[in-house]
């Protein structure tokens, strides 16, 4: 049984947004790179809570990238939006699967702040964690807004409704 577009991001908030923001603060020196894992899938998750309605089933593995890209280009700052394809080649798949970054590197420094999405002295784009997860949480503030705001969205609420999303698995214990 598919679940409402409230209960799915509720749970996002709950198990993905409140502990990525403990761990940022906690001990950053120590779990930075881990949060910013989580950062990338949390993106991930979203684009797929808007997109995932908008593709036929039986290809869904092939438009993860355009599901990443889009949510992006739409619900990110601006400054995103020129790095979409690199943030889904060098964060999404090279950080996720591989635990390495060849184009973008991260950083937890509050001095690093003033470099984020800018090319560093290593010729890299500097992605500051405090940076993206506020960006990230604003990105979820407006998804939400469009799904089940005073006025929602007809057609994010329409791919919501098609993916038929499951309530989440996890459970508090």
């Amino acid at each position: 049984m598919s679940d409402t577009a409230e209960n799915v991001l509720d749970s996002f908030e709950k198990w993905v947004l409140v502990p990525l923001r403990r761990l940022l603060i906690g001990n950053p020196k120590e779990t930075h790179f881990i949060a910013f894992v989580i950062l990338c899938v949390a993106i991930d998750n979203l684009a797929s809570i808007r997109y995932l309605g908008d593709y036929p089933l039986k290809r869904q593995r092939y438009h993860g990238k355009k599901r990443y890209k889009d949510f992006i280009e739409n619900y990110m700052p601006k400054p995103y939006q020129a790095f979409s394809n690199k943030l889904y080649e060098d964060f999404r798949c090279n950080l996720v699967h591989q635990f390495q970054l060849t184009v973008f590197d991260v950083q937890q420094s509050p001095s690093s702040e003033k470099m984020h999405l800018q090319r560093i002295r290593n010729g890299m784009i500097c992605l500051n964690s405090r940076l993206l997860y506020e960006d990230i949480r604003s990105a979820y503030k407006k998804l939400r807004k469009e799904l089940i705001g005073k006025h929602p969205d007809k057609q994010a609420l329409t791919s919501f409704s098609k993916a038929g999303y499951q309530k989440w698995s996890h459970k508090e214990v």
